[in-house]
């Protein structure tokens, strides 16, 4: 069953993603005994609707007090060397600032400030990846990766915050702020909410294979053209039956084709140096011997080599283990080799 997500803007896209567990056991239950309240901090359940449409999204509120750090706290068992990504839906009331943390799986205290009045991020220390992505209608979903270097008990923390940078605060007992859908992935990256009622909950990759038969593409000269972005390294092609004869537009370290005769690889081409996950790009491109070529974003860079294709039969979302894990905006074949005015 294909997903469909809405976020970008509200343009729909096909959200592709890798195999993950959530290792939050009662993900929405801040109530349950699995989240730790401290500094005070009380959680009042089921009392706002949550992005998912439902009345199920729960205030965290401060006590009266004075240099205190009101927030939720989640234990986990981090694994040295693994890099971990918690991430929360936040919805502000009449808090600005909050801060996400974890302690105990990095050397030091992996911490991020992130303002919810605006959807900014704020300073950070420690970690590589730090986001806020705007859910509508004033919910924000925060992301913090951790990166242990200890194997043991680890936290992730949801904390108010009085500032950017400012950990603790004095409050008259009125603060609060909303908080739906808490995650824990060993992963670099969030991917989609996973909901759990008391224990883990693993959702499966997702693979998009086999679209169309071989009278639909043309062999000897065609055009591949794929609108939206990318989670991580990952391919889509066109390949014969066999798998020996392929197209492949793909995504390591940086945006890539690929021309494969005969099970053979006869030329791997890279373009645009950054390594942009997240990034919108139009990818297309022009296959036919000695005039092959790929636009990035507009860009055309140009191949002339020789060779021979035979049997192309199917698009896949998968190329040698390579899944494409992203956001597809939309896919397109030719059975021309498109002119580059057409491109």
């Amino acid at each position: 069953t294909p997903r469909i997500d809405y976020t970008d803007g509200g343009c729909p896209v096909l959200l592709t993603e890798p195999q993950s567990t959530n290792l939050i056991t009662n993900s929405n239950n801040f109530n349950s005994t699995s989240w730790l309240k401290e500094g005070g901090s009380t959680v009042e359940s089921n009392t706002a609707s949550s992005p998912d449409g439902s009345i199920n999204a729960s205030y965290v509120k401060a006590p009266v007090g004075t240099g205190i750090t009101p927030r939720v706290a989640y234990t986990f068992s981090s694994v040295a060397g693994e890099s971990y990504i918690g991430s929360i839906f936040i919805k502000k009331d009449n808090v600005d600032w909050i801060r996400l943390l974890s302690t105990g799986a990095a050397a030091t205290t992996v911490q991020a400030y992130y303002d919810i009045s605006n959807g900014s991020l704020g300073t950070s220390s420690s970690p590589s990846i730090s986001t806020i992505e705007d859910y509508g209608n004033g919910w924000y979903r925060l992301g913090l990766e951790i990166v242990a270097v200890n194997t043991g008990a680890a936290t992730f923390r949801i904390q108010m915050a009085g500032s950017d940078g400012g950990s603790i605060i004095t409050t008259d007992g009125t603060e609060k702020f909303l908080v739906y859908g808490g995650q824990l992935e060993e992963l670099s990256y969030a991917t989609s909410y996973i909901p759990t009622y008391g224990a883990v909950r693993t959702r499966l990759q997702d693979n998009v294979r086999r679209a169309g038969t071989v009278t639909d593409f043309n062999s000897a000269e065609g055009t591949l053209f794929w609108e939206g972005s990318f989670l991580s390294n990952g391919r889509i092609e066109i390949n014969s039956a066999d798998n020996l004869y392929r197209v492949i537009i793909g995504f390591s370290t940086s945006v890539f084709y690929r021309i494969r005769e005969n099970g053979v690889n006869l030329f791997t081409n890279f373009f645009v140096s950054a390594n942009e996950y997240n990034r919108n790009y139009k990818i297309a491109v022009r296959y036919k011997s000695g005039n092959s070529c790929i636009y990035v974003n507009g860009v055309k860079e140009s191949d002339l080599n020789a060779y021979s294709l035979i049997g192309l039969s199917e698009v896949n979302f998968v190329s040698e283990g390579q899944e494409l894990l992203g956001k597809t905006s939309q896919v397109q074949v030719f059975k021309t080799a498109l002119s580059d005015h057409e491109l």
